[in-house]
């Protein structure tokens, strides 16, 4: 996934030790393929190391530098839990401030997700220590998805 302005120039976040957004980004798509490949390395073991709030994070952090909508759907499928644990997980992230849901405005029987100003901040901060290290490794993030 490619991160910039309409320029073409690489998104800056700030606060982040000089890192782009599209390191950031990058370093989330890594984070979810490395727990992916965890989950099919472990088989019908992979439920002992989920952690759904933090894949629910991951994935609206992901869709949020990509500019792409996230919807309740979207996070259980991400998260790998039943529907109902994914809501259950959805109003705790919404209690603690770190997510919103809003109503779709195209279609009100579904609602969008995303991360707050707050959540945001907190997984560029998450994130930023990793990315630094993986900015010095030379495995392109599309190499995890294979």
């Amino acid at each position: 996934m490619k991160l910039s302005h309409a320029d073409g120039q690489p998104m800056s976040i700030s606060g982040t030790d000089g890192l782009d957004a599209q390191q950031l980004l990058d370093t989330a798509v890594r984070v979810y393929a490395i727990r992916r490949e965890r989950d099919r390395i472990f088989g019908d073991l992979a439920a002992l190391f989920r952690d759904p709030a933090w894949d629910i994070m991951i994935d609206l952090f992901i869709h949020s530098l990509s500019g792409k909508p996230a919807f309740v759907g979207g996070a259980a499928i991400a998260s790998r839990i039943p529907g109902t644990t994914a809501l259950r997980y959805i109003s705790h992230l919404v209690d603690a401030g770190l997510v919103e849901r809003r109503p779709d405005p195209l279609d009100g029987r579904r609602a969008q997700l995303s991360l707050t100003s707050r959540g945001t901040a907190l997984m560029r901060q998450a994130l930023a220590p990793l990315a630094a290290a993986l900015a010095h490794v030379d495995m392109p993030a599309e190499s995890m998805n294979g």
